[in-house]
């Protein structure tokens, strides 16, 4: 031990230092200070480290999460077909909800969806329409490419959406309108065109179904629709287009 106050070194048990006269603390007390003062200090130390750990693991994950956001982002917009941009950003779907409303932005998913919904989609799906998730850009482009005027079920037609078309397409997406209910037809042009697509089901005689179903199934927009394609029609056409039989 030393004497506290000029650094003698004490050999024996006295209460007082031989060379200042400095009173001693009891045998130990010293010692037992040191270690508690050491101890703190190693506590402190450990502590400091494993809260710096704590932030640089957490700032990698951050910038891991990032990198992965992305990339996801980037592959997202990869160059796609114009048909699967118009798909995925302004088409409707046959129940008459566009994707924007139905369900969110494309790109504010691929920023929100963690990894495992990104592999299990992948790139190039389109998103926002659960009865799309899942397919691939072809396949949607193939879908949207059997219909005349999609959308013709969810929102009223204008100029514009006939504007270029023919006289026959016009007459087909009238008829279309019908075709959605399961509506078979007498013309055998017309029913050739729709047995090729793959979404029509005919389940209906042409009286059964305008007799029983037409007023009840169609709803406000395809009947103004229907109205207004056949205006059309007969405004190019006297006669309308001549199909085989009606």
């Amino acid at each position: 031990m030393r004497c506290p106050r000029c650094k003698t070194k004490i050999t024996d048990d006295s209460v007082f230092c031989s060379e200042c006269g400095c009173k001693l603390p009891p045998k130990g007390q010293g010692d037992h200070l040191r270690i508690i003062i050491m101890g703190l200090t190693f506590t402190l130390v450990l502590g400091a480290w494993m809260f710096g750990k704590l932030l640089f693991d957490k700032h990698n994950e951050e910038v891991e999460e990032e990198r992965a956001r992305r990339e996801a982002i980037a592959r997202y917009e990869q160059p796609r077909s114009e048909s699967t941009v118009s798909i995925v950003d302004g088409a409707r779907n046959d129940g008459g909800v566009s994707k924007a409303e139905e369900g969110k932005d494309a790109m504010e998913i691929v920023g929100a969806m963690d990894a495992k919904d990104y592999l299990e989609y992948g790139a190039g799906v389109t998103y926002g329409n659960s009865a799309n998730r899942g397919m691939k850009e072809d396949d949607i482009d193939e879908k949207k490419s059997e219909y005349i005027i999609e959308d013709s079920a969810s929102r009223y037609l204008t100029d514009a959406d006939v504007k270029g078309l023919t006289l026959q397409e016009i007459n087909y997406a009238k008829n279309e309108i019908y075709a959605r209910h399961g509506r078979r037809f007498k013309s055998q042009e017309l029913q050739d065109y729709f047995d090729s697509t793959s979404w029509y089901v005919g389940k209906y005689s042409p009286e059964d179904f305008d007799q029983n179903y037409s007023g009840r199934v169609l709803n406000d927009f395809e009947k103004k629709n229907a109205d207004f394609l056949s205006e059309k029609e007969f405004a190019i056409a006297p006669n309308g287009y001549q199909l085989d039989a009606n």
